[in-house]
């Protein structure tokens, strides 16, 4: 063997040293966790929120040397934007895990991140989503349990008549199922607009109005909500509003709606660690009672996809989503965990705003 050839062999195993240590290191390097949340539109409070907890999530993480990169993509609201998010995300970014917010985002996301094997977290109501994606856990709240709890609830308090009002999609009928068990199928009427981007609810509110509802449920975001109750303000309709309280009591719309338009409303939140939400407000100060779910679920959304990443190892997306609903991380949000159906059993708490 010559010289020359020694040297062209030296040069054959250092390079094949090298593409084992980059191969090895892309295997265990920083988990990449791709998150697509409204940072604008008409969800945008949302998004703030998610991204505040996944950094303080990723924060932690890296000072216990667990190498954790959240890669931010904003659909604003919008399925047609998470679809390039997602893309850009599995095949650009290589990520080893995906959130996502909001039901139409979450709709067009899961099936492009089923056929990558993609693990998703999908952060919204409509629970019907996981049933199309094995590889798919929902977190936030089970619309039906919180629409049962408000039929009850006007059952309880002589409210005998219930509108739901809202944009049209398939939660819709989860809710208006739950209502009319209790409350019977006519005393139980839906009045739907044609997307979450619809602000306009004066039909709705007066056709609901004349039916002569005594209550009025809502899921929508912040622009919605907040449009809702102050047209139904207006239009001098006092019944009490059932919703979600990050969505219809946050700081935006206490300051733009009337006393009057908020009195009376029952509002459900989640019951969270408190050690946590000290943390939450060192780092936040101005944090609103309002904002602190979507913070809480961002925070937690990251901790149960490293946890069982860092168990399962990359790329085995079966083995992440098993780890995830069989977690033993005790979340920030308090709760039973997950179900069998793959959704997160959050505890919640009601409030009658005064």
């Amino acid at each position: 063997m010559n010289k020359y050839t020694k040297i062209i062999i030296g040069i054959i195993v250092v390079v094949l040293i090298v593409i084992a240590i980059q191969s090895r290191k892309s295997e265990t390097g920083a988990i990449k966790i791709g998150a697509i949340i409204p940072a604008t539109g008409f969800a945008s409070l949302i998004g703030e929120d998610i991204q505040k907890g996944m950094n303080m999530a990723v924060e932690e993480l890296n000072s216990k040397g667990i190498e954790v990169e959240v890669i931010f993509e904003n659909s604003a609201g919008l399925p047609v934007n998470a679809v390039s998010s997602a893309k850009k995300l599995i095949d650009i970014d290589k990520v080893d895990a995906i959130h996502v917010d909001l039901t139409g985002p979450g709709s067009a996301v899961s099936p492009i991140a089923l056929q990558a094997n993609i693990p998703l977290i999908y952060n919204g109501i409509d629970g019907t989503l996981i049933e199309k994606n094995p590889f798919m856990v929902k977190v936030f709240v089970n619309v039906s349990n919180e629409c049962g709890y408000f039929a009850k609830y006007s059952k309880d308090n002589g409210i005998k008549k219930v509108a739901y009002i809202g944009p049209k999609a398939d939660y819709v009928m989860q809710c208006v199922t739950a209502l009319k068990d209790v409350l019977g199928s006519d005393n139980v009427i839906s009045e739907e607009v044609s997307s979450p981007a619809v602000v306009d609810f004066r039909t709705e509110i007066i056709k609901t109005k004349q039916w002569g509802a005594e209550a009025i449920v809502t899921m929508m975001y912040e622009q919605g909500s907040n449009a809702l109750l102050k047209q139904k303000t207006d239009l001098n309709y006092t019944v009490p509003v059932f919703c979600i309280k990050t969505d219809c009591l946050s700081k935006k719309i206490t300051d733009s709606v009337p006393a009057s338009g908020l009195r009376n409303n029952v509002v459900f939140d989640f019951e969270y660690d408190e050690d946590f939400m000290n943390k939450v407000y060192s780092k936040y100060p101005n944090t609103t009672n309002a904002e602190k779910s979507m913070i809480a679920t961002g925070y937690d959304s990251v901790m149960y996809m490293v946890n069982a990443i860092e168990k399962c190892g990359k790329g085995k997306p079966e083995c992440v989503i098993e780890n995830i609903t069989k977690s033993d991380y005790k979340s920030v949000i308090k709760s039973n965990g997950f179900g069998d159906d793959r959704m997160f059993d959050p505890i919640t708490t009601h409030e009658v705003v005064e």
